[in-house]
């Protein structure tokens, strides 16, 4: 891929942080989100085993094709960018316990009624 410095064939494990660049300087065009919850529900957490693994150990994750149909932007090749994707679930998490507050409120408010 174009731009890409390292690529590791295997596991690579890091003593340390691995920090990615995210400061205003280096954007442009910055945009909230908004709501995910609807994009994240069409998302298809599956287990899976590497076919190539020796080990046969279950792995978590995504098939990037079926990410690509929902968030083009995560996927690089045939690679999902795990990375980038916690930003779309803290969104859809603040959006959730606003939800859940408004329920709260609204529940407080009947059990008033009620009495």
């Amino acid at each position: 891929e174009p731009g890409e410095k390292l690529e590791v064939a295997g596991n690579l494990k890091v003593t340390g942080t691995i920090t990615e660049l995210s400061t205003r300087k280096v954007k442009k065009n910055i945009r909230s989100l908004g709501s995910q919850l609807n994009k994240i529900k069409k998302l298809n957490p599956v287990s899976y085993r590497r076919k190539e693994a020796k080990d046969n150990k279950k792995e978590l994750g995504f098939i990037s094709e079926e990410v690509r149909e929902v968030y083009p932007e995560l996927v690089n090749g045939e690679g999902v960018n795990y990375s980038k994707m916690v930003s779309i679930l803290v969104g859809a998490v603040k959006e959730l316990t606003e939800k859940i507050e408004q329920q709260e409120k609204q529940i407080k408010d009947l059990k008033r009624m009620v009495k």
